[in-house]
C-alpha cells in the first residue's frame, strides 16, 4: 500500500510490481519468454502526481562552449545588452568595454541628430 505522504511509494510499487500485482492490467515486467530478463516498460500516465522541482541553476548550460552559444544568441535577438553579455562570459576588463560601446553608440545618436 502506498504512503501519501510520499509521493514517490506508488512509483516505487509499481516497478516492484508482478504482472499480477499491476492494478492496471499493462504488464510492467517479465518480458518474453525467450528473454527472460527483459523488461517491458509502459509510458506512466500519472505525471500529474509527480511534483518535479529543479534547483536554481539547473538549467545553465554545463560547458563553456554551451554558454558562449546561448550569451551570442540572446545578444543577437536584443534580449540582453552588451554590457550583460561580456559578464555572462567572463571577458576581461567587460565593464571597459561595455563603457565604451555605450558611449560610441551615444555619440552615433548625437551625429545623426545633428544631421537633420
Amino acid at each position: 500500500m502506498s504512503d501519501p505522504s510520499n509521493p514517490l511509494s506508488g512509483l516505487l510499487e509499481r516497478i516492484n510490481a508482478t504482472p499480477d500485482d499491476d492494478q492496471s492490467g499493462k504488464q510492467t515486467g517479465g518480458g518474453d519468454s525467450s528473454h527472460p530478463d527483459k523488461v517491458t516498460w509502459q509510458p506512466d500516465t500519472a505525471y500529474e502526481d509527480y511534483d518535479v522541482r529543479l534547483a536554481d541553476g539547473s538549467i545553465r548550460p554545463q560547458s563553456e562552449s554551451a554558454l558562449r552559444a546561448m550569451v551570442i544568441e540572446l545578444r543577437k535577438a536584443n534580449l540582453i545588452d552588451a554590457r550583460h553579455a561580456l559578464q555572462m562570459l567572463d571577458i576581461p576588463d567587460g565593464d571597459e568595454i561595455a563603457d565604451a560601446l555605450e558611449k560610441e553608440m551615444q555619440l552615433a545618436a548625437l551625429a545623426k541628430l545633428q544631421r537633420k
